[in-house]
């Protein structure tokens, strides 16, 4: 008797389901835009460092 006071009813059954898969949906949403992000930062970053090399390459001709 003890155990079944502990167990879900189909209908809260479903309901976790819908909210597991909804959950599941967002998460997958949230990956996606972390990816998206680290390529921009990647994308940024190599740009950062072709800007200082240019940079650099600009002050040694100004300096000679």
């Amino acid at each position: 008797m003890h155990v079944k006071a502990n167990m879900v009813t189909k209908q809260e059954f479903v309901f976790l389901q819908q909210a597991v898969l909804e959950t599941n949906e967002i998460v997958k949403k949230i990956e996606q835009n972390m990816e998206k992000h680290e390529r921009i930062l990647d994308l940024l970053s190599r740009r950062s460092i072709e800007h200082k090399a240019a940079i650099s390459s600009i002050r040694l001709i100004k300096t000679t």
